[in-house]
């Protein structure tokens, strides 16, 4: 039973030194390492300890090596790689679909401002020529007085 409880130290320890991916609830952790752990388990469970120790203690000799030889990988809590890949790739997709659609709303409010200012400038233009229009019939009218004093 000590076995077991030390085992299972060793496994919550190995859990807690994994590193934490930040924004999520995963951690990676060393896989070979923890899958040792629970071969070693199994086996003080189905021994009842008989035979156990022995198992244990060449576990540890091998376990060195594995943390050295070990890549970081994430346990099954988390997702797999592949599936991260396509969450990553579906937030891409449509993080430029939603840009897509804001840049065509974008050139459509454009466009239509655009027709609104040409627009504007004609009825700038029309106005333009209504007061020159006026100016030049006030200046008739004026040398029309100044003609008839």
């Amino acid at each position: 039973m000590n076995q077991l409880l030390g085992l299972l130290d060793s496994l919550e320890a190995s859990l807690l030194e994994g590193k934490k991916i930040p924004l999520t609830t995963m951690t990676v952790v060393r896989e070979k390492e923890l899958l040792s752990l629970v071969d070693k388990m199994r086996l003080v469970l189905k021994s009842n300890g008989r035979g156990a120790r022995m198992a244990v203690e060449q576990g540890h000799q091998g376990d060195s090596q594995a943390q050295k030889n070990d890549e970081n990988r994430v346990t099954a809590e988390g997702p797999s790689p592949v599936d991260r890949q396509d969450y990553s790739n579906k937030i891409t997709t449509g993080a430029n679909d939603y840009a897509e659609n804001v840049l065509a709303n974008l050139q459509l409010v454009l466009t239509k401002m655009q027709k609104e200012i040409v627009r504007l400038e004609r009825s700038v233009e029309s106005g333009r020529k209504v007061l020159d229009q006026q100016k030049d019939q006030y200046k008739e009218e004026l040398e029309f007085q100044n003609d008839s004093q």
